[in-house]
């Protein structure tokens, strides 16, 4: 999660090449497309996975890159989660693309890294039809809750629903452990009381 989507045309792979392997010396995440699926529903589900996992799009701009339909889905689904982007001109320097793309990772809020967290976790919670076992802890849905409060970034109604069955589910550990602890200090009390009675009883006894 928190790659580099790099969203290019195979008509400018030689000069993407060279960016990949620069930003991949500089140790950056990166998601990159070299597979030659074929332009359907099985790419296009797995594009938007890692559009969405990913933190800065990163458009590799060309006039190449312009007429090509893959391009212009990738773009699309980038813009529909109001995906952070970067755009570099095919041809520049290497280090001045790299750059520009260092630039714009830096300059990322703390909320763009939590929506990010936020949608992929929840996507990915829907999938495996809400199961508990995927639901955010409590310290996760609070630090989740707090990074997106007041962003203009969307939150999505499966992600609204995410956050309150992982609310809910604090809130019933929460009860759930307080009651434990609370019959677990009555027991205490109660085993404290029958022995200070016991002790009583056992000196009184003796004293006759």
């Amino acid at each position: 999660m928190n790659h580099l989507f790099i969203s290019y045309s195979r008509r400018d792979a030689d000069w993407v090449s060279l960016l990949e392997a620069e930003l991949r010396r500089l140790r950056y995440p990166i998601w990159i497309d070299q597979r030659d699926l074929p332009y359907s529903l099985k790419w296009l589900d797995q594009i938007t996975d890692a559009v969405e996992e990913s933190c800065l799009f990163v458009i590799c701009d060309s006039p190449n890159w312009r007429a090509s339909e893959p391009c212009r889905t990738e773009q699309a689904t980038a813009t529909k989660i109001a995906k952070s982007t970067v755009s570099v001109d095919v041809g520049s320097p290497v280090k001045t693309a790299v750059r520009l793309i260092s630039s714009a990772q830096k300059a990322l809020a703390a909320r763009d890294l939590a929506h990010t967290e936020l949608l992929v976790r929840a996507r990915d919670w829907d999938r495996v039809d809400r199961r508990s076992d995927a639901l955010l802890s409590t310290s996760e849905t609070l630090r989740l809750r707090r990074s997106t409060r007041g962003s203009s970034l969307r939150i999505s109604s499966v992600q609204r629903s995410y956050l309150l069955a992982s609310g809910r589910r604090s809130i019933r550990r929460a009860l759930i452990l307080a009651v434990s602890l609370a019959v677990i200090a009555a027991a205490g009390l109660a085993t404290l009381v029958f022995v200070s009675g016991k002790t009583f009883f056992d000196v009184g006894t003796a004293r006759d």
